[in-house]
């Protein structure tokens, strides 16, 4: 939705946008580098996360095969793309041409990765970062190093998050700026009719109303069996769609990209520790409760904790217990604010696109 988004909005204001399909394949390694490599993450809580990381790609690998998505489906018909599939070799050695090259969004940011910060664009073209995120990774010494470097190879530097635009700043980029998740830079409209044209008459299964259930396979600090005992209570269905390995015994759903977002859009509520479940929650005023991660992945939940301040709505983070949900949900600042972040955003990007061309 990301790729959606971003190529929709260049669209919408004349750029011709397409998306750069690359595939990072896995390198391959003598024992002695993978020995020196598993000596860098030698502590239990990193072993902790890699053990982990690993666990939700095996389960991940496996739902996607017993239950497709139609992932590739929506981005054949939705996405212009490049006729051929680039890796880590081919991208430098047969680069697409553009005038200008954009990197975002989503976490891309937390490695100086050479691809990922556009060192594979003609020296002459533009480069561009589109809401990169870092995912609250926190670089250090080469890596640092390698980072800095790439980045003073930018015209324009934007971020999702405000600790990004701050490390950024240190690093010499004074010009750094915070901009929003480009989903966010769609109308409303512009996604309900996704499902509606798929689905034009758009009947609900659901003879009462439901509350989405959307998790990401990190740990929360509640039990799903306390969520059902909530919905229970308020006579209301549970539609559970479980994403990246997360895995118990209630049964799951396994929807689109269209029947996901109109899911969302007739919720009576909306349960996720997903930042991206939180804001199409937002986009569709769809009220909502925002669970935060825990355990060795808990940093991720600085996003989430950053977009929602923006929006002053703090309050719709789990802190206490799950009655918290029933609490009315005020969506008149962020719909403000959403329209002024948008002509922010048109008035950067022209201003960067066109400052070289």
């Amino acid at each position: 939705m990301q790729s959606f988004a971003l190529v929709k909005y260049l669209s919408n204001l004349g750029y011709d946008a397409s998306l750069i399909r690359y595939i990072k394949r896995p390198e391959r390694e003598s024992s002695l580098h993978k020995f020196f490599r598993w000596l860098k993450i030698v502590s239990p809580k990193r072993i902790k996360a890699a053990m982990e990381y690993r666990k939700f790609h095996k389960i991940m690998a496996a739902n996607q095969k017993q239950h497709p998505r139609y992932f590739d489906l929506f981005r054949d018909e939705y996405l212009p793309m490049t006729p051929q599939i680039y890796d880590q070799q081919s991208i430098f050695s047969d680069t697409p041409q553009f005038d200008a090259y954009i990197c975002g969004s989503d976490q891309i940011w937390g490695e100086a990765d050479a691809v990922f910060m556009l060192q594979f664009a003609p020296k002459d073209a533009l480069r561009l970062s589109y809401a990169a995120s870092m995912g609250g990774a926190q670089l250090k010494g080469d890596e640092k190093a390698k980072f800095s470097d790439y980045l003073s190879t930018f015209n324009f530097v934007s971020l999702r998050e405000q600790e990004a635009v701050d490390f950024c700043k240190q690093l010499g980029r004074n010009d750094a700026v915070l901009v929003p998740d480009p989903t966010l830079l769609l109308d409303r409209e512009e996604y309900t009719a996704l499902y509606r044209e798929s689905n034009p008459s758009n009947p609900s299964k659901h003879s009462k109303g439901y509350i989405l259930l959307y998790l990401l396979g990190n740990k929360i600090g509640v039990d799903v069996d306390e969520i059902y005992a909530y919905a229970e209570q308020r006579n209301l269905e549970v539609i559970y769609v479980a994403s990246q390995g997360r895995t118990d015994s209630h049964e799951k759903n396994f929807p689109t990209i269209q029947e996901w977002l109109s899911l969302i859009d007739n919720a009576t509520c909306v349960f996720t520790n997903s930042f991206h479940g939180t804001v199409f929650c937002l986009l569709f005023n769809t009220p909502f409760l925002t669970l935060p991660v825990t355990g060795v992945f808990s940093r991720m939940n600085v996003r989430i904790q950053g977009l929602l301040k923006h929006y002053s709505m703090e309050g719709r983070i789990l802190h206490h217990d799950l009655t918290e949900a029933d609490s009315p949900c005020d969506f008149s600042m962020f719909n403000r604010q959403r329209v002024e972040d948008e002509l922010y955003v048109k008035q950067l990007l022209r201003r960067a696109l066109h400052s070289d061309m």
